[in-house]
């Protein structure tokens, strides 16, 4: 679903990207600016929903991996996106357009990791584990105080 969600996102705002201008401003640097950095808000808006539904929120929540989220989060934001943001914005003169760039090679970096754990977790293993959890909790209270005395 976020994969679909996601192609008509990104088709709607780059399709659109000399009209998003118009919605903030009648300059025509601000209209020509928005134009070029909508494909790159629209890769980033992608990726965002992606690594959103794989991580601590998403598959990771369910599996309560949270922390193992919170760690791929820290690393790939710190050690990988605001140094290439860096780079890219200041060093390497690209301003605005490298500071979102920055962003996205954190994105790609969460959604690669979130991946590789996903394909690489025994989900018949998941499953047993999610069952013995619902069996434990539909303990009605009236059958628990039969098992308590």
């Amino acid at each position: 679903m976020v994969f679909i969600e996601g192609i008509i996102l990104v088709s709607t705002m780059i399709l659109l990207r000399n009209v998003w201008g118009h919605v903030y401003s009648d300059d025509k640097q601000v209209i020509r600016y928005v134009s070029v950095m909508m494909p790159i808000l629209a890769i980033s808006s992608f990726l965002d929903g992606i690594q959103s539904a794989l991580s601590e929120t998403g598959i990771l929540a369910g599996c309560g991996w949270q922390k193992i989220g919170a760690y791929v989060n820290l690393g790939s934001f710190y050690l990988v996106g605001v140094p290439c943001a860096v780079v890219l914005a200041f060093l390497e003169h690209m301003k605005t357009k490298g500071l979102w760039l920055g962003i996205i090679s954190a994105f790609i970096v969460q959604v690669l990791f979130y991946i590789a754990i996903t394909f690489r977790t025994n989900w018949e293993e998941e499953a047993r584990k999610a069952q013995s959890r619902v069996e434990c909790s539909t303990i009605t209270p009236s059958r628990q105080l039969l098992e308590i005395t």
